[in-house]
């Protein structure tokens, strides 16, 4: 298991608190989205359940750049820690997720990167999930956001030609912008670079299937230069619905089930609010949208895991499955930093807590909405296809030699199939799995209580 800790069941009494025709487990980006969409029929009652509270609209959600300061902070951040990883020499891994509502799209740095059509391919064709591919899921990418147009300054300055109008997304409740800065003189510079370098825009980065250096958008409001994430896109024009109900500070238990049938049926959460264990009943469905680390423990927690494992921890088997909490994967992230000339703007004397530049920063936002306030994460970025960088005349080793060696380290049933995929995406010059990227300032991400080290 990833998790140090799964915890122990803490009571098998309660109370009954409610019922409504759908119980979700989580407020962050995917429950909110189906709560508000599920309650577009008002003759469907939806509850939400969201362990922490409501963070709305501290200014360190809303403004872009104050990201770095929620994160490892107990209100905002769950703040999980891998056990000790054997290929990084012992190395334990902060592992950032949303606890609060909106979840981990109310804390990221707001960089918006597409995603890649043979990775949503793959899960129809080499996973068995029919009818999650490309041609499908496509347009529900469009739908969900809208691109808004740079002014011509800014287009010149951010070479975005490689936008197309046809699959722009311009409807869609979550906001997406370019940065309105125009004297900065690394993004161009970067575009530029890469292009020279063998590397241009193949395309729009949002088609499925790109390569090359180009300027990423941010879910950034482009009025209003605030944060837009699932709250504000999906729950705030929704909240005032009598069918919807948002219950914070609830934090789920294990979940609880009719065992009468052949099958076990969840029928209900239970819950610790208050200090006090109650349930929450489900007429309909009880959906779990408590996130890649959340979801495994809840149900876990609730009997649905490995035998072994659960015997172990005294939680009764509802369910045999030891799949449930496995074969987790995430993608390395390795940071090189650089000194830049007199000139270049960074974001350091924020980071250093210098208050000439706190107080400078500040008033710039509450102004006009500019300065180094409107700054997410990452906006400089491209996609680089492996194999271009992997076979040079200096390698000793080639990428064929290493991925022909290489074995997977999480075997399973699906690690044949796994293996194949990963390995196409490496060899193809079409792909561009590598995320070279720029940041203005120099982070520190990996020390505990790491937002109160930044900012």
């Amino acid at each position: 298991m990833l998790l140090r800790s799964l915890g122990l069941l803490i009571k098998k009494t309660y109370t009954v608190e409610s019922e409504s025709d759908f119980v979700i487990v989580g407020g962050g980006l995917s429950g909110l989205v189906l709560a508000t969409r599920l309650t577009e029929d008002p003759s469907v009652t939806v509850t939400i359940l969201e362990a922490e509270n409501d963070h709305t609209t501290d200014p360190r959600i809303r403004t872009p750049a104050l990201w770095v300061s929620v994160l490892a902070t107990p209100e905002f951040d769950w703040n999980y820690q891998s056990t000790p990883q054997k290929g990084l020499n012992g190395k334990v891994i902060p592992l950032s997720q949303g606890k609060l509502l909106g979840g981990s799209s109310a804390i990221n740095g707001q960089a918006f990167v597409g995603n890649s059509k043979a990775a949503v391919d793959a899960w129809n064709e080499k996973f068995g999930n029919e009818g999650w591919d490309w041609k499908i899921l496509a347009p529900y990418y469009q739908k969900f956001h809208t691109l808004s147009s740079p002014s011509a300054e800014i287009e010149n300055h951010l070479r975005p030609s490689y936008i197309d109008e046809s699959i722009r997304a311009k409807d869609g409740p979550v906001q997406v912008s370019f940065l309105d800065v125009s004297d900065d003189p690394i993004p161009g510079a970067w575009v530029d670079t890469l292009a020279a370098l063998g590397h241009p825009a193949s395309g729009d980065p949002l088609s499925g299937q790109f390569t090359g250096g180009y300027i990423n958008p941010m879910t950034i409001d482009p009025t209003s230069r605030t944060r837009s994430d699932a709250v504000t896109a999906y729950l705030e024009p929704a909240k005032e619905r009598e069918n919807l109900h948002i219950i914070t500070g609830a934090l789920a238990e294990k979940l609880v089930f009719d065992q009468t049938g052949e099958n076990p049926k969840a029928v209900g959460v239970q819950v610790r609010r208050g200090g006090n264990s109650m349930t929450y009943n489900a007429a309909k469905e009880v959906i779990l949208a408590a996130g890649v680390f959340g979801l495994p423990k809840l149900l876990e927690l609730s009997g649905i895991g490995s035998r072994e494992r659960l015997e172990k921890l005294g939680i009764p088997i509802v369910v045999d499955n030891p799949n449930v909490g496995e074969n987790l994967q995430d993608h390395p992230n390795a940071g090189i930093s650089f000194e830049v000339v007199d000139g270049v703007k960074t974001l350091d004397g924020i980071s250093r807590q210098d208050p000439e530049a706190i107080g400078a920063a500040m008033k710039a936002y509450e102004a006009d909405k500019t300065g180094p306030f409107v700054i997410g994460g990452n906006f400089a970025g491209s996609l680089l296809p492996v194999p271009d960088f992997a076979d040079t005349p200096s390698d000793e080793t080639t990428l064929e030699e290493v991925l022909n060696t290489a074995t997977d380290a999480t075997p399973g049933p699906f690690s044949d199939d796994h293996v194949k995929f990963v390995y196409s995406v490496l060899r193809d010059r079409n792909e561009g799995p590598g995320n070279l990227f720029t940041y203005a300032a120099c982070g520190n991400f990996v020390p505990d209580e790491t937002g109160a080290d930044i900012i």
